[in-house]
């Protein structure tokens, strides 16, 4: 009787140990819970004017700029890095690429960038990351250089004009389009007087009208449209330049001849893309650089991010009918072949010989013996 007493207390002592979990071992309670998996929150617009792009991004994915990288870090997704390359190419825009498991990667171009977008092993996240890298924009404006150049050269005459007159009258062409330099000059020096400016037209006119009640009016000037605003300076500079040829007016030899000549010049800003490393500089606070010369990154975890907006601006001209003219009037008499010098101030564009925008030779040809009518239209 005793010795089984014995026997079920030792078995009561033994009991509890043989049901107690054993302890678990230090690498275990290290190790910690899982990663979490990376979810994108709502994208939102975020702007980055150091790099001069701009993206949609979520806000939970933290970003650095590091040199000329941005990188998209968040825990559970595998980091975008988004690369601008400086390139001579003014025009390029557009681009593409390729996203799987294991590698998306995007390149698209924009005027004197390339933008690179990538994600290795994107895995689960190959759905997310073509919208990511999809949303990005190139905020950069290229310097632009006042230039002036040829548009068009054309005219119209009545039906009245005899050959005789309109070679006569063309003997003007050559002069004229040898003003493109001077012209480029007053558009370089003056192109500053209104930021707001990007491109006119100059349109350098040789006219001769026949007003109700017999006037007669015979003038050259030089019509300015397309820019808003106070064009007085411009214009003034362009009434100079055309002024030594209103003295050479080709002669009136048909008395009844009406006709308008045309040379059109474009007022543009030509863009280029500046020497590399002159695009874009990092932000004020992307801090100092360490003693190795390599840059910094710059940590804006907590960044502010842009309300939606456009892309790029786009600079429009303006409208083509707010332009001026300036123009010195000639009275004739009726007599063909002579003309009286006068100066009346101002345009009258009643009655203006509409133009075509047929070209014109510019050469000279001697002068036809013979006077006939030709259908009214293009001179060839």
């Amino acid at each position: 009787m005793r010795a089984r007493r014995a026997m079920l207390a030792l078995l009561a002592l033994l009991m509890p140990t043989a049901c107690r979990k054993p302890a678990e071992s230090p690498a275990d309670a290290e190790a910690g819970p899982p990663a979490p998996t990376f979810v994108a929150a709502a994208s939102k617009p975020l702007e980055l004017p150091g790099l001069q792009l701009r993206l949609e991004a979520p806000e939970n994915l933290a970003w650095t700029v590091d040199g000329d990288t941005l990188r998209l870090e968040a825990a559970g997704f595998p980091g975008a890095s988004i690369r601008v390359v400086q390139t001579e190419t003014i025009a390029a825009v557009g681009g593409g690429g390729r996203c799987d498991e294991r590698l998306c990667r995007y390149v698209y171009t924009a005027p004197c960038r390339e933008l690179t977008c990538e994600v290795r092993d994107p895995g689960e996240h190959v759905a997310f990351v073509p919208a990511l890298c999809g949303s990005l924009r190139s905020t950069y404006q290229p310097p632009t250089t006042p230039a002036a150049r040829v548009l068009s050269t054309g005219g119209t005459h009545g039906a009245e004009c005899d050959e005789r007159q309109l070679e006569t009258t063309q003997a003007l062409d050559g002069p004229i389009a040898e003003l493109l330099p001077r012209i480029d000059a007053c558009w370089q020096e003056h192109a500053g007087d209104d930021p707001a400016w990007t491109t006119g037209e100059v349109n350098v006119r040789l006219e001769r009208r026949i007003e109700e009640g017999k006037e007669r009016t015979y003038r050259l000037f030089a019509g300015l449209s397309g820019l808003e605003g106070d064009t007085t300076r411009l214009q003034e500079c362009l009434d100079g330049v055309i002024l030594p040829l209103r003295g050479r007016l080709p002669a009136i030899v048909d008395a009844d001849c009406t006709f308008a000549w045309d040379h059109r010049f474009l007022l543009d800003r030509t863009p280029s893309c500046p020497p590399p490393g002159r695009q874009f500089t990092l932000p004020a606070d992307a801090g100092a650089a360490p003693d190795d010369g390599g840059a910094e990154p710059t940590d804006r975890r907590a960044a502010p991010r842009a309300d939606a907006g456009v892309a790029t601006a786009e600079e429009e001209a303006g409208p083509t009918d707010a332009g001026t003219e300036a123009a010195d009037e000639a009275t004739e008499p009726t007599d063909a072949g002579t003309d009286e010098a006068g100066e009346a101030t101002g345009p009258d564009d009643a009655g203006t010989v509409p133009t075509d925008p047929g070209t014109v030779d510019a050469g000279v040809a001697a002068p036809v013996e013979e006077a006939g009518a030709t259908p009214e239209g293009d001179t060839p």
